[in-house]
């Protein structure tokens, strides 16, 4: 995982509206638009070894000064709590298993990088139990430094970020609660620019924000509300 930050010190939270736009993908292994990325994936729990990745990308507006954006991936057991598999925080049975990258470096898919190849800042965080026992969240923030905006052009579907879970402590006292179906939810991005420009908190499907594992709910029964995020949010990585 990236170099993780007290939320309070990443994230500065406030009311804000801002204008929706094309909308979200995430797939296991590849984007949407490859044609070959899953929406289900199944794990044999038989392995300590390797990376689960999925791929969250955007059909993003046309934003002339991209400067940064946060991401809320939730994860769903089919279970009444949090089996010991997915207690991924500090000090807990498969700490770090879960982690999120803006790194251009891991785009492995076919579609093109959000980023163009710039270097990005970046922090996240884990929680267990946001709206539900049985859940995680991670958020992930991103930002370029200031002087280098990006020009994104609208349309086709771009890379931004991958989301990992480890197969670490897999074989062990750690393995219960790995088989059990899992539902995965990319809940919003939040893309912002500089010096007055629109910021898109994007929360709606492009082609599909949900994915399962284990036979997890691949068709997304409903995202799960966060709260709105301004500019301030990257203002301590923007400088």
């Amino acid at each position: 995982m990236k170099k993780v930050l007290t939320l309070a010190a990443a994230l500065l939270v406030f009311g804000a509206s801002a204008s929706m736009a094309q909308g979200l993908n995430l797939h296991w292994n590849n984007c949407y638009a490859s044609g070959v990325g899953l929406t289900n994936l199944a794990t044999s729990c038989a392995s300590s070894t390797g990376l689960m990745t999925m791929v969250a990308s955007v059909y993003p507006p046309a934003m002339p000064s991209f400067a940064a954006t946060n991401t809320v991936v939730d994860f769903q057991v089919a279970d009444p709590g949090l089996p010991v598999y997915w207690q991924t925080l500090a000090g807990q049975c498969r700490q770090n298993a879960i982690a999120i990258s803006y790194d251009p470096n891991n785009n492995a898919s076919d579609c093109p990088d959000l980023w163009q190849g710039a270097v990005n800042l970046q922090v996240s965080q884990v929680q267990n139990g946001v709206n539900g026992p049985n859940r995680v969240r991670i958020i992930g923030v991103a930002a370029v430094p200031a002087g280098s905006e990006l020009n994104v052009p609208a349309g086709s579907e771009q890379w931004v970020c991958r989301v990992t879970v480890s197969r670490a402590n897999t074989i062990g006292a750690c393995n219960t609660g790995c088989s059990l179906p899992v539902t995965i939810v990319l809940n919003e991005m939040y893309m912002q620019q500089p010096g007055g420009l629109p910021a898109y908190r994007i929360t709606n499907p492009a082609d599909n924000y949900c994915v399962g594992l284990n036979g997890g709910n691949a068709q997304c029964p409903g995202a799960t509300p966060t709260q709105n995020t301004t500019w301030g949010a990257v203002k301590g990585l923007y400088r």
